[in-house]
C-alpha cells in the first residue's frame, strides 16, 4: 500500500517516526513520498511488533530505497533507552554521557542472601546514608551485622553480571547514620572487612580490611567475564553490632 507524507522534515524524519510528534523546521520542510508494503521486525528469530511511546503500533516505511525503522522500538528491542534532544535536533541511544554507568548493582535482582548469625540484615539504600564526613550517599547496599556469640559476624549476598560487564565502581563507608525503607539508625562504630568474589572462580576480585570511619573507600574492580559475585561484610567484633554501606556501585559495559 502507498501513502503520502506531507510536512515531514528530512533531518528528523527518524526523530519524528520516533516520538511520533509533528516536526517542523522553517527552510527544511519538504514533501516526500513514502511506501508501506507491511514491512516486519524479526530481533534475533523472533517478531518484534515495533510502537510509539503511547504502545501505538508504528509501521517501518521505504524511502527512496531506504527502509526507515522506528528508533524507539528498535532501541527497546535491544533493551536501549533512548532520549531526544529537541534543541539540538539529536538522538541519544543508550548513554548520553559515555561516562554514565550502564547500571547499578543495587537495582539488579539478586540471587541469593546468606547471613552468619541470625539478626544480620540487608538494606537497598533508598533513602540516605551519611558518614562521618558528613556526606550523604543516597544508592547502594547496607548490610548490618548482628551480634554473634563467639563468632565473626558475616551476611553476603549474590548478585548475576551474566558476563555482561567490565567494571564495577563504588564507595565504601561505615555509616554514622542512615534512613532507608527497613527503617534508620545511628550504628555503633566497628571495624568492618568486605570482600568481592567470583563465584563461578572462587577467586577474590576485591578485599579491603579494616574499613574505619575516617574512611570513605572508593574501589574499582575489573569484572570482566564475570558471570556471578558475591559481596560479603565481616567484622571481628564478637557480640558487638556493626553496619557498613557500599554506596554508588556502578556498572560498565
Amino acid at each position: 500500500m502507498k501513502k503520502r507524507l506531507q510536512g515531514i522534515i528530512i533531518g528528523v524524519l527518524v526523530c519524528a517516526v520516533l516520538f511520533s510528534v509533528s516536526v517542523l523546521a522553517a527552510g527544511n520542510s519538504k514533501m516526500i513520498e513514502a511506501f508501506y508494503t507491511g514491512i516486519r521486525l524479526f530481533v534475533d528469530g523472533g517478531e518484534y511488533i515495533p510502537t510509539d511511546a503511547n504502545g501505538k503500533v508504528v509501521e517501518p516505511f521505504i524511502y527512496n530505497g531506504t527502509t526507515y525503522l522506528p528508533v524507539r522500538a528498535v532501541a527497546n528491542a535491544f533493551g536501549k533507552d533512548v532520549i531526544w534532544d529537541g534543541a539540538n535536533q539529536t538522538v541519544y541511544l543508550g548513554k548520553k554521557d559515555q561516562n554514565q554507568p550502564d547500571a547499578y548493582l543495587s537495582n539488579l535482582m539478586y540471587t541469593d542472601y546468606r547471613e552468619g548469625a541470625s539478626g544480620s540484615w540487608l538494606g537497598i539504600i533508598n533513602g540516605n546514608v551519611q558518614d562521618y564526613n558528613g556526606k550523604t550517599y543516597t544508592s547502594g547496599l547496607i548490610m548490618g551485622l548482628q551480634s554473634a556469640y563467639n563468632s565473626d559476624p558475616w551476611c553476603e549476598i549474590d548478585y548475576p553480571l551474566n558476563c555482561q560487564y567490565e567494571k564495577l565502581t563504588g564507595t565504601i563507608v561505615l555509616p554514622k547514620s542512615y534512613t532507608i525503607s527497613s527503617g534508620s539508625g545511628n550504628p555503633r562504630v566497628r571495624e568492618t572487612s568486605v570482600s568481592i568474589c567470583d563465584v563461578d572462580t572462587g577467586s577474590e576480585l576485591f578485599r579491603i580490611n579494616g574499613v574505619v570511619e575516617t574512611l570513605p573507600y572508593k574501589f574499582e574492580i575489573n569484572v570482566k567475564g564475570v558471570n556471578k559475585i558475591t559481596v560479603k561484610v565481616n567484622t571481628a567484633a564478637h557480640n558487638e553490632n556493626a553496619c557498613v554501606a557500599l554506596t554508588d556501585l556502578a556498572l560498565y559495559e
